[in-house]
């Protein structure tokens, strides 16, 4: 249900947008390599599955550069999850992209990115074998509910009117 639920959430043709208008590919699967860096993984977790969603339709991939990154002990197991089907169109306002064609290599891309980072690779509709595959790698053991992380506020408007209220003090003196 899990799978499913972020499945349906995470789909979003566009976001983010080519890098420019000329381009028809969005991905790009080498920024995986920032997964360690960006501590997605609590330090103490020796198993480590990260699960991507993507059509494969990449940017080209350093493949030893993302291997190096995942591989690294602990080694972070990638599942690539193949949300693509032939013929798929992206359509916008009603519309379908002319210059956009479904890539029948990118199954083959995910392939070989998987053989390089000990990795698989396996269908959008195979949930029951996503799941399994999750829970072969992670195994037994007991499971440990993480505090809620700790909240981010913005505090740029609060600076900005805390900075406005003398600006507007001194105007106002100017004024008389």
């Amino acid at each position: 249900d899990v799978y499913q639920a972020t499945l349906e959430r995470s789909l979003g043709v566009g976001r983010p947008p080519p890098r420019s208008s000329l381009s028809t590919v969005a991905t790009q699967l080498e920024a995986l390599r920032a997964a360690r860096a960006q501590r997605y993984f609590s330090p103490r977790a020796r198993v480590r599955v990260l699960v991507v969603l993507t059509d494969g339709e990449s940017l080209p991939v350093a493949r030893a550069r993302l291997a190096s990154a995942l591989l690294r002990p602990p080694a972070i197991r990638p599942l690539f999850v193949h949300v693509w089907q032939p013929g798929e169109r992206v359509v916008t306002q009603g519309a379908p992209e002319l210059g956009y064609r479904s890539d029948p290599r990118s199954r083959a891309l995910l392939q070989s990115l998987a053989a390089a980072t000990r990795g698989l690779v396996l269908g959008e509709d195979d949930s029951d074998a996503i799941v399994s595959a999750v829970r072969a790698h992670l195994g037994d053991g007991p499971t440990i509910a993480l505090p809620e992380a700790p909240r981010r506020y913005e505090l740029a408007p609060y600076l900005l009117l805390v900075a406005a209220a003398p600006v507007a003090l001194a105007l106002r003196r100017r004024e008389r």
